[in-house]
């Protein structure tokens, strides 16, 4: 490089690289002494109109963006006529060089992806394009931390010049076969870049590489990707099915956003608040019963809103066939914050603020007169992650958004309210805590958030029953950290972490219900005893400390899991009567006496319910779907249909209401309202709702396609598969591609099942797909266990009929399907099951219209 003059600000310490484009070097900034990197024009490039804009674009990328798993930009200048940028020094080289020709275990790769893939994430929100992702631009900061660098082809997304049809720029290994067909960049051609990039670091190889260009170009245009599950075996199927899509040749079929990518590729890594499932969370049940919270094959899926921990007493329970006009509140939604940092409590962390902003609102008395809070839960379940959707799908009024930044220091956390109708900002508040500080957060929060909603401290410390909260800042952080691990489905997290909380500060009731609760949802994934009888002994201590209103959700769980629902009725009779506005409690008052077997005080109490907040739609869903249940069709739909006329854009209505036509054999009024669903949010779930009623209008060919889309929205769903197997089961000409579709299910299938072998309904699933294959002897062995596991499961029975009917036992088919109409199967959806085609005529034909 030519001598310079000396710069008054910087000293020029040693060379660090050089490329076509430009030179770095290593210097000292002398007015702060801290190293910096002073990155200038190759000579070559200096005097090139393109090269200058594109270094001024790398400028005015960088510095619009403020995130920190991405390059700071300290000064743009100019020394001896050259323009430069000072960056951040960054000495632990590139992912490139650190990783190259190894194949990364499974929690290496996840850590490295998530730090790149929510720096990328957020350019995009902010309307940038990178352009450019590889590993040589992924560089390790000096605490190990990623940074992604080099924006020179980064551009906003209304620009037109940088990316006009026919100009190619990126690295040609990276590049999407739409970039390299001269397309514009897109989203998800930066998308298509990430995915190779995982692909290249779970590989220990690029995707593409070693070819002539012509040769190199051909094979990405035409997708000739060697398959990542081929490559390597032994990861998880969720990793290679997510990288199979995120780099498949038609941009159409990609995820939507690199957040939805991450969503699949592992728990948590979004970065966004959202639950590991691509879907909002249903619970289930077979047409016309009541059931239980597991996933049924192809009978489309009722929606359940459940308030805070009563999730998982929902059996089916519900809302309400009449309404008035609403009272003029106004609809919130606390949007799921963004976690800034990297550590891995972080993201649990913001999950747990984010519940305890909603709580804290949605029980602040001074709000209850003029303000609807959404429930977190369902904001998660509707995976609600802008403004923009909480208007559309809430028709919310204002909406609270914000970050979080963790580091040993402090936690800082910033909310901004905005109108959610306009999109303009109303105010914006900032939270900054100390460690030993954050058992004053609660309290904090409160004088926070109502400085925000000029409303006054929605909660004041003297308002706190003791064990409501504690003075202990560790347990405290345990305790909402705890809580945002149990909300996103990281059991073993939550209970560390909440014992943890409880070993602090025994007398912390909050942490001992969360913790009874992560107790109880493990043993319903497990069904373990073990953790129902730990969770009724956390629960019961709690009781007997004199807690009631934390723990008294919990133990309505564990007393419906043991037939013992009675119990729980005084206990939420008293907490209506003590507080009236108190929805949580009204509508777990209904869904106990159902539970109890006690039907016209259930729908009585949710009346009740509406009549006291008649613009809260969840109470609504939940009638019509307690409606659903008693087979009063008639009033569900009715239900529905005024929760649709509240909340109009919430898709769980509309597939709620799909499901009633659906029952009744009203095919056109069941697809009219799942397509709504869908066009609401695209979702699998829904498709996989489509599918069915093609299904069973015998429109095999439509039904394959809708589940074939089910399966690329949600690749590692093993029903997805089976769905599709299914469908093209009845095509002529199909039963090959049946094949390749069973076989993937059940490949998911065994591999849920070596995790989660009590799991029976995925058990039947899997003896079905088997059986399917011509692999009779593992398919009866597997449905025999099933069948064990579960006698009295209808689901079970019916599905052992179609196993042993296929196999051609025609005698325990029979038995089998005489025992799951007598526990309560839908005669209906018999009738167009072709694998019964032979035994539907042994049973009485529904009367369904």
């Amino acid at each position: 490089m030519t001598a310079r003059t000396d710069h008054p600000h910087y000293e020029i310490l040693e060379p660090l690289g050089e490329g076509g484009m430009g030179v770095v070097f290593k210097a000292r900034d002398k007015r702060l002494n801290r190293i910096v990197a002073l990155k200038f024009l190759a000579p070559a490039q200096a005097h090139r109109d393109d090269a200058l804009r594109r270094f001024e674009r790398e400028a005015l990328a960088i510095a619009a963006l403020n995130h920190p798993n991405i390059a700071v930009v300290y000064e743009v200048g100019e020394w001896d006529g050259s323009p430069f940028l000072a960056l951040e020094y960054l000495p632990g080289g590139t992912l490139k060089k650190r990783c190259r020709g190894r194949r990364l275990a499974p929690a290496e790769l996840l850590h490295y992806a998530a730090q790149v893939g929510r720096a990328l994430a957020y350019a995009h929100e902010q309307g940038i394009l990178h352009r450019d992702i590889k590993a040589g631009n992924v560089m390790f900061g000096e605490q190990g931390d990623l940074k992604l660098v080099d924006f020179g082809l980064a551009k906003w997304r209304d620009a037109e010049d940088a990316t006009r049809t026919g100009a190619m720029v990126g690295t040609i290994p990276y590049m999407s076969p739409e970039l390299l067909d001269g397309e514009p960049a897109t989203a998800q051609s930066d998308l298509y870049a990430f995915g190779a990039l995982v692909y290249e670091l779970a590989a220990g190889q690029p995707m593409f590489g070693g070819e002539r260009t012509e040769t190199l170009i051909r094979r990405i245009v035409t997708g000739e990707i060697t398959p990542l599950a081929t490559v390597r075996p032994d990861l998880p199927t969720r990793i290679t099915a997510a990288v199979a899509r995120a780099t498949t040749p038609d941009p159409r079929q990609r995820y939507s956003s690199v957040r939805e990518f991450m969503r699949d590729l592992g728990p948590g890594l979004s970065g966004s608040g959202s639950a590991d499932l691509a879907e909002p969370e249903t619970v289930t049940m077979p047409l016309r019963q009541t059931g239980t919270a597991r996933r049924r094959w192809r009978l489309p899926r009722v929606w359940i809103y459940a308030p805070g921990a009563v999730l998982a007493i929902a059996g089916v329970f519900g809302i309400e066939h009449w309404w008035r006009a609403p009272a003029p509140l106004k609809t919130l939604v606390v949007l799921p914050l963004e976690e800034l940092g990297n550590a891995p409590e972080g993201r649990m962390l913001a999950d747990g603020l984010q519940e305890s902003i909603t709580d804290t609102l949605a029980n602040a008395p001074s709000l209850r007169e003029s303000m609807l809070v959404v429930p977190s839960a369902e904001v998660r379940r509707n995976q609600i992650k802008t403004i923009a959707d909480a208007h559309k799908q809430f028709n919310a009024d204002l909406a609270i958004a914000g970050t979080i930044e963790k580091n040993a220091e402090s936690l800082r956390l910033t909310l901004n309210l905005a109108d959610a109708g306009s999109l303009r900002q109303q105010g914006t508040r900032v939270l900054e805590l100390r460690p030993e500080e954050m058992a004053a957060l609660q309290d904090r929060l409160g004088d926070e958030l109502g400085a925000l909603l000029s409303a006054g401290p929605v909660k004041r410390a003297g308002q706190v029953a003791p064990g409501e909260t504690t003075h202990n800042a560790a347990a405290y952080r345990l305790y909402v950290e705890g809580k945002g691990a149990l909300q996103s489905r990281d059991l073993d997290k939550a209970i560390e972490d909440l014992k943890m909380a409880v070993d602090l500060d025994p007398q912390f009731m909050p942490a001992r219900a969360n913790l009874a609760e992560s107790y109880f949802r493990k043993y319903t994934q497990t069904k373990d005893g073990k953790w129902l009888a730990l969770a009724d002994a956390e629960a019961s201590e709690a009781a007997q400390r004199g807690d009631s209103k934390n723990i008294a959700f919990v133990q309505a769980m564990i007393w419906r899991a043991t037939g013992q629902a009675e119990r729980a009725i005084p206990v939420f009779r008293g907490m209506v009567q003590r507080d009236p506005d108190n929805m949580d409690a009204r509508t777990a008052l209904a869904q106990v006496l159902q539970a109890a077997g006690r039907t016209q005080e259930a729908e009585a109490a949710f009346q009740a319910a509406i009549r006291q907040r008649p613009g809260y739609w969840p109470t609504y869903q939940l009638l019509g779907t307690f409606y659903f249940g008693q087979h009063e069709n008639a009033k569900a739909e009715q239900a529905y249909l005024t929760g649709i006329a509240v909340a109009p854009g919430v898709p769980a209505m509309h597939s709620n209401l799909g499901a009633v036509y659906f029952s009744q054999g009203k095919w056109d009024d069941a697809a009219r309202e799942f397509d709504k669903s869908v066009s609401l949010k695209p979702y699998a779930l829904g498709y996989a709702n489509l599918g069915t009623v093609r299904f069973y209008q015998g429109r095999y060919s439509e039904a394959a396609e809708k589940f074939e889309e089910a399966t690329r929205l949600q690749p590692a769903n093993p029903v997805n598969w089976g769905n599709l197997g299914d469908a093209l089961w009845q095509l002529p000409g199909s039963r090959e591609r049946a094949r390749e579709a069973f076989d993937k299910g059940a490949v998911l299938a065994s591999e849920e099942l070596a995790l989660n072998p009590g799991n029976f309904g995925l058990r039947k699933s899997y003896a079905l797909y088997v059986a399917k294959l011509g692999r009779t002897k593992e398919a009866l062995k597997e449905i025999e266990q099933a069948l064990k596991q579960a006698p009295k499961d209808r689901d079970v029975q019916y599905w052992a009929a179609r196993v042993y009917a296929i196999t051609g036992d025609i005698a325990r088919a029979k038995s089998a399907l005489q025992a799951a109409l007598a526990l309560g199967y839908d005669r209906h959806a018999l009738e167009h099951e072709p694998d019964l085609k032979a035994l539907s005529a042994e049973a009485p034909k529904s009367t369904a219209n």
